[in-house]
């Protein structure tokens, strides 16, 4: 039943965060007046098209994912005998980047919008001051640290914003550091030294903070929204950085098996989990497609940005070639962390 339900939750994430993706490509490029040839749901064989101003709107078996295809936008797509002023080659370093940029901003939107829902809704998760869990054999527990421990000051500093604790422990490995909580309404100073996860490459204690929610009006909410937005875009950024200088493992990454086990545990606790999760993923997928990396978005983006500096595109068959091993390295990397999720359900 648990499988199920992380299959039914992964697929049903996936085609709401794509659909979102690719309308935006969709609608700006017939803004543009380039022909869309298709915009389906999953790949694989045909379960039902239609027809309707020479745009086939397919659905398909495997129904994860979906797709757009836009007219002129690689070499096989120019041979449907479309008129030239309708497909992508033909349009002005203006027209195509909307086109292009349109389907990742679709998704930063998506987000925005649900976590605006939220905010307004069930409220909006904050990390608190109080010890929610401890694990077992952790520095936390030889402290003496207890789930219900409320950390008011850290280091001998007032406790503000729980998200700046966290930080500080994970760079304090092999330090001592110093917490004061209420217990029982009494102060107890709790002393321990951050261990070092080989994994995360940070220094832990080993517990987890309450998540706590607060609701908001329809302006707070549509502000904690967008800031939520800008925070996880930031987030994203920093963590591909960190990997790129080697301070995350990328066997810290989760693939498609464990996202479907997130969706699956998500979909369990109720809506405003699994809505935080939808608007979490569609942000990643947004900001991941605008990184510069052939395949992505952001790979055509910077071919039409030298197009509009060179004053003349790239030709097709060049650009497409890198594009298409572009595509080679990102499976490869999304096997390496398909295969990363199998190892750590196998493993533990």
């Amino acid at each position: 039943m648990t499988f199920l339900i992380s299959a039914l939750s992964f697929v049903l994430v996936f085609i709401i965060v794509a659909l979102a993706h690719e309308l935006g490509h969709f609608i700006w490029a017939k803004r543009a007046g380039i022909k869309v040839l298709e915009f389906g749901i999953g790949f694989g064989p045909t379960l039902f098209k239609s027809n309707h101003n020479g745009t086939i709107y397919s659905v398909n078996l495997i129904p994860i994912l979906a797709f757009v295809r836009l007219a002129g936008i690689d070499e096989l797509e120019q041979e449907k005998g479309v008129p030239a002023n309708q497909q992508y080659g033909s349009k002005s370093p203006a027209e195509k980047f909307k086109s292009i940029v349109a389907g990742p901003l679709m998704n930063l939107l998506l987000g925005f919008i649900l976590y605006s829902l939220l905010a307004m809704t069930y409220g909006m998760p904050y990390t608190s001051n109080i010890i929610g869990s401890v694990s077992k054999g952790s520095p936390a527990q030889k402290a003496g640290l207890q789930i219900g421990d409320k950390i008011v000051r850290f280091g001998g500093e007032k406790v503000l914003d729980m998200n700046i604790i966290i930080a500080q422990i994970h760079q304090s490995a092999g330090k001592n550091v110093s917490l004061t909580v209420i217990r029982n309404g009494k102060e107890v100073v709790i002393n321990a030294v951050p261990r070092y996860d080989k994994k995360l490459k940070v220094g832990l204690l080993g517990f987890s903070p309450q998540n706590s929610y607060k609701r908001y009006g329809p302006f707070e909410a549509v502000f904690e929204g967008g800031k939520k937005t800008l925070y996880v875009s930031y987030m994203i950024v920093v963590i591909f950085g960190q990997l790129l200088t080697g301070k995350i493992a990328v066997t810290g990454l989760a693939g498609p098996i464990g996202i479907a086990q997130f969706s699956g545990q998500a979909a369990m606790l109720g809506a405003p989990s699994f809505l935080s999760l939808v608007a979490f993923i569609s942000i990643n997928l947004g900001v991941f497609n605008l990184l510069p990396i052939p395949a992505l978005d952001g790979g055509r983006l910077v071919f039409i940005l030298i197009e509009a500096v060179r004053k003349k595109p790239i030709k097709l068959e060049i650009e497409n070639k890198i594009h298409q091993w572009g595509l080679v390295v990102l499976l490869a990397f999304f096997a390496f962390v398909s295969f990363n999720d199998i190892w750590r359900i196998f493993s533990k």
